[in-house]
């Protein structure tokens, strides 16, 4: 989950310090946070959901590059390579080629 957030003088001057509420998993992982003063909070996640889809497209270009271009690579590599390209939107599959 992505969370963009505007915020004025008040919430930013106002607050003590830079804090999130969203928790993290065992993982370590959770939400991603930012907050733009003076932004139109649209345009702010607009700009952040672009930006993951190109890197997301990029990735997959790169993998896809790499399974073709790099006779080095070994065949566990390219399986997890591959079962990464044909599951880019399952996370759970995703997780598993990870670790």
């Amino acid at each position: 989950m992505i969370i963009a957030n505007a915020s004025g003088c008040s919430s930013v001057w106002g607050g003590t310090a830079a804090t999130s509420p969203w928790v993290v998993d065992e993982k370590n992982r959770g939400t991603a946070w930012a907050r733009s003063l003076f932004e139109d909070n649209a345009e702010y996640g607009f700009g952040m959901l672009k930006a993951h889809e190109l890197r997301r497209k990029k990735l997959v270009l790169d993998c896809k590059k790499a399974l073709t271009e790099i006779p080095e690579l070994t065949a566990d590599v390219k399986a997890c390579l591959q079962k990464w390209l044909d599951n880019t939107n399952n996370v759970d599959v995703c997780d598993e080629v990870f670790e």
